[in-house]
Order: C-alpha cells, then sequence, then structure tokens
C-alpha cells in the first residue's frame, strides 16, 4: 500500500511524502513448496514448461505480491494462494492452454526464461528480497527419469521434506502432468505374481 505523511514542525507542515509498503507478504516460508515441475515436456520444446506452488498451510492464507523466481524470470502480481491451493506459472500461455484447457489457477501471464532440462537451481525470493525457497533438480542420477523428456512431471511427495532430495520426487502417473491440482501418484495396478 501506499502510505502518504507530512510532517508539522513550528507550526509549519512540510511538503507531503509518500512511500510504498508491502504488507502481508508470505510470513511463513515454510508453508510455500515447489509442488510440481514440468521442465522437459515432449514434443512442443521449452514451451511447455511450467512450474506448480503449493500452499501447504492448513488455515492461512498466502499473498505472493512482488514473490519472484529466479533462474526463470517472474515476479507475481496481485497473487493470493489459500490454504491447500496451489498456482500455477507457465512459459507461455498459448501452448499451455492449447495443451491442457482452462486452468483456473494458472496466473495471468508467462514467465521469461526456461527450465533448464540439464538441471538447476530454483529458488523463490520474496518482496524483501530474502528467499523463501531454494532447490535443486536434475534428471540424472536418482531423479526421475520419465520427466525428462518422456511426458511425465516431476511431482513432490513430501512437501515437508528436502527439495533437492531426488528421493522425495517422483514422475507423475498422468502423461503431461496435472498442473493445478493434485496428481494421483503411483496407481499400482500392475503386480509380477510368479
Amino acid at each position: 500500500g501506499t502510505v502518504r505523511a507530512r510532517a508539522f514542525n513550528n507550526g509549519e507542515w512540510s511538503a507531503l511524502t509518500s512511500a510504498e509498503f508491502i504488507v502481508g507478504t508470505p510470513a511463513d516460508a515454510t508453508n510455500l513448496v515447489v509442488s510440481e515441475i514440468m521442465y522437459n515436456q515432449p514434443g512442443i520444446s521449452e514451451d511447455g514448461e511450467w512450474i506448480e506452488l503449493m500452499n501447504i498451510s492448513t488455515v492461512d492464507t498466502i499473498d505472493l505480491t512482488n514473490v519472484a523466481l529466479t533462474g526463470i524470470t517472474y515476479t507475481f502480481g496481485s497473487v493470493t494462494v489459500p490454504a491447500g491451493g496451489r498456482v500455477v506459472v507457465c512459459r507461455d500461455r498459448a501452448k499451455f492452454t492449447a495443451r491442457y484447457g482452462a486452468v483456473a489457477n494458472l496466473v495471468s501471464s508467462s514467465y521469461s526464461g526456461r527450465l533448464a532440462d540439464e538441471g538447476e537451481t530454483v529458488v523463490l525470493v520474496a518482496a524483501d528480497s530474502s528467499e523463501l525457497v531454494r532447490f535443486q533438480y536434475s534428471p540424472s542420477g536418482d531423479w526421475p527419469s520419465r520427466a525428462d523428456g518422456l511426458g511425465s512431471s516431476l511431482e513432490v511427495i513430501d512437501p515437508d521434506g528436502n527439495l533437492s532430495s531426488a528421493s522425495n520426487w517422483r514422475s507423475s502417473t498422468e502423461y503431461l502432468g496435472s498442473p493445478g491440482v493434485a496428481g494421483v501418484g503411483p496407481l499400482r495396478r500392475i503386480v509380477i505374481n510368479e
């Protein structure tokens, strides 16, 4: 909000001064997590990328106004995420909507840059420049391989766990992921019985 003030000194008012203040920035960074990433979508290169954030609080709404994603370049406008809610940011809105249809919690603008197919560090920074979330994903090692261009997204398993740990991520069961909603997780329909 904007605060405008004058000072009264020795019977005279000073000139009007104004300043912008951010009120209600994310108060508890532990409630904001990156919950799903499509960093290497098959068929449409980087234009099909997206990233989903989730508010894991059961009671508090998080205000993302002026919160920024780095690596890719995106700053949130006036966006709030209700308790248990999700918000999706994509690289190309037209290609995203062509592929997924209308997603109610998709932000109104796209990010610039790209999520690196070879892995990178994702950082979410508050309006006051403090770090809210920092983690690194990779397509190699123990990281789920189906997310590397084979049609799955990366889904977090335990939002309270270590986001930089490969064991805390899985490949989405849904082809092309589940932006804006929780994935169904492993179906476990096939068993080897002999």
